[in-house]
């Protein structure tokens, strides 16, 4: 496979028991469908990731995605264009993905950014179980709701902005 970047023959590296495709030129990965969450996984287990300042966690906002953005990349297993998309919609992480095999593309540092991103603020986490096992029984009914319907909130909230 090549880099859907520099289009040089992507390096094959065993790495915490995956074998993810590297660009050595870029230093972009690849990632065949499942192999991004176990990587991720292990970086959060060790040291190298850092909190998000708290003010940022606070501020956070879903950017969007803008033309000049997308780079009209390939996949490098099956050829299919990549889509450009926000990893887990509100992590303003663009990584490329095909919608065929669901590889994904990452360029250097958007490991490690996704990473950042899903270990949050450890202070904001801890507050945010503080306040949910507050909660007494009578309001737990809004916890159920907003996991069972948080689709549907996304969806109106999506279309009012």
């Amino acid at each position: 496979m090549n880099c859907p970047v520099c289009h040089i023959e992507l390096k094959n590296s065993h790495i915490s028991g995956i074998d993810l495709d590297i660009c050595i030129k870029c230093e972009g990965i690849w990632f065949d469908r499942g192999e991004l969450q176990p990587i991720i996984n292990n970086l959060l287990s060790s040291d190298i990731v850092e909190n998000i300042p708290l003010q940022e966690a606070l501020r956070k906002k879903p950017i969007p995605i803008s033309e000049e953005q997308n780079r009209n990349l390939l996949c490098p297993h099956c050829k299919k264009h990549l889509d450009l998309i926000n990893y887990s919609f509100d992590s303003n992480v663009f990584v490329d993905k095909c919608s065929l095999c669901n590889g994904i593309w990452t360029d250097k540092g958007e490991l490690l950014a996704i990473a950042k991103y899903m270990k949050g603020n450890e202070d904001l986490n801890k507050y945010a179980i503080r306040i949910a096992e507050s909660l007494k029984p009578k309001d737990m009914w809004c916890i159920k709701f907003l996991k069972d319907w948080n689709w549907l909130l996304a969806g109106i909230v999506g279309i009012i902005h």
